[in-house]
């Protein structure tokens, strides 16, 4: 009998272990990109607005193919950008994207707007992203010291004389916040994150109930602990609300009010901890990032008069 249970007991113990096993390279693990296909045909109005806008920034950055560009990040990968500069710019807005992600792909509708208001655009992949080294995504925990390298870097080479803002989407929008109570250079002036999650832990715990129907205990807490033997962080080590509280940044929140990958909640509890000058705007009928294509007049309107307030031109 003993041995029936010892028997059992390995054998859940081995499905424990490769259930854990699939969930984190399911969540962090870097994959293969895919094939991009042709986008269905449009089934409203509304996708194929869509489309056409995606397909005019896509143009734009055909046409404005960039410099090249990268930083060493404190664990030795090799991240990579690419970097519009414009004459005599407002400021230099960094762009950090979302989950699984590059930042052409996310942010090819506003490279071409920000470039062409004036602002001078880098449009960064983020670690295990794109052209960017990296196994993992750490989803914030270690992009935050990223945003400090990048921040640096362009600091450096812009010889402190431009503005920086960062701004970043889902993921990206959170790594840029739980970078905000880093020691920034002084030229970052603001942070614009749309649709930004609270902490890994929060995020993970959400998805497994969206997508599994499976409650945070005990998969999640056995899934951080297996995540910092393997990627050597926890879903714990880091959270918006406790960065933001530490920091004076002005940051503008955008959000869809129909989000149900990253809900809009988690935008109120940032909303709430900002202890710095804040606005926020969500979007009526939006879903995830989704804002900007949904209602690009006044999410220009609002990116414009977040612009003036920080850099003094209001």
């Amino acid at each position: 009998m003993g041995k029936v249970i010892g028997i059992v007991l390995l054998l859940l113990a081995a499905l424990l272990l490769a259930a854990l096993n699939f969930f984190f390279n399911f969540a962090h693990r870097r994959r293969r990109p895919k094939r991009q296909k042709k986008p269905a045909p449009p089934a409203n109005e509304a996708e194929r607005r869509f489309q056409d806008m995606v397909a005019e920034g896509r143009a734009w950055v055909e046409g404005h193919p960039g410099e090249r560009v990268s930083v060493t990040s404190f664990d030795g990968l090799r991240l990579r950008g690419l970097y519009f500069p414009a004459d005599r710019p407002r400021a230099c807005v960094l762009l950090f994207h979302g989950y699984r992600s590059t930042g052409l792909r996310d942010f090819g509708l506003l490279i071409p707007y920000y470039h062409n208001t004036g602002f001078s655009v880098l449009a960064v992949d983020q670690r295990a992203c794109g052209e960017s080294e990296g196994t993992y995504i750490t989803f914030g925990v270690k992009e935050r010291q990223d945003v400090l390298a990048w921040a640096r870097y362009m600091d450096g080479r812009l010889g402190g004389q431009v503005p920086l803002v960062l701004e970043g989407l889902s993921l990206g929008a959170a790594t840029v916040m739980m970078a905000a109570d880093l020691p920034l250079p002084a030229s970052v002036r603001g942070i614009i994150a749309d649709c930004g999650f609270t902490s890994p832990w929060d995020i993970i715990a959400h998805c497994a109930r969206l997508w599994y129907r499976l409650p945070a205990f005990p998969l999640v807490h056995l899934l951080s602990a297996y995540t910092r033997l393997r990627a050597g962080f926890g879903y714990r080590d880091c959270s918006t609300l406790d960065t933001l509280a530490r920091s004076s940044l002005p940051v503008l929140f955008i959000h869809g009010g129909e989000d149900r990958f990253v809900p809009t909640y988690m935008t109120e509890q940032n909303y709430e901890a900002a202890a710095g000058w804040k606005r926020k705007r969500v979007v009526p009928g939006a879903g995830h990032a989704m804002s900007y294509p949904t209602d690009q007049a006044g999410c220009q309107k609002a990116l414009l008069e977040f612009m003036d307030h920080i850099l003094g031109e209001a």
